[in-house]
């Protein structure tokens, strides 16, 4: 691992990519920094009926493994805001 990037990105109702593909991603972590649990997705949209994880509130989920997801990464909530924070490192 020779770089680390982290990205605070504000979450609503309305899905958004909160980390782009990234072909140099070794590792990810997810952290809600938030009351209200958030819908995580591999992809470029999240839905919460068809969501990767559910983080609950301030929780974190990370991937870490020799074959970690280089995707973008969404996120939503079923209710209010939030920030969530995703560490890339490469």
């Amino acid at each position: 691992i020779t770089k680390v990037m982290s990205t605070p990105t504000t979450v609503t109702t309305v899905s958004k990519v909160i980390a782009a593909a990234n072909p140099n991603r070794k590792a990810f972590v997810i952290f809600n920094n938030s009351s209200n649990s958030c819908y995580v997705s591999c992809g470029d949209v999240s839905v919460a009926s068809t969501c990767t994880w559910l983080i609950a509130t301030f929780a974190s989920k990370d991937w870490v493994s020799p074959l970690c997801y280089t995707g973008p990464l969404s996120a939503i909530r079923n209710s209010g805001t939030g920030v969530i924070t995703v560490w890339e490192f490469d």
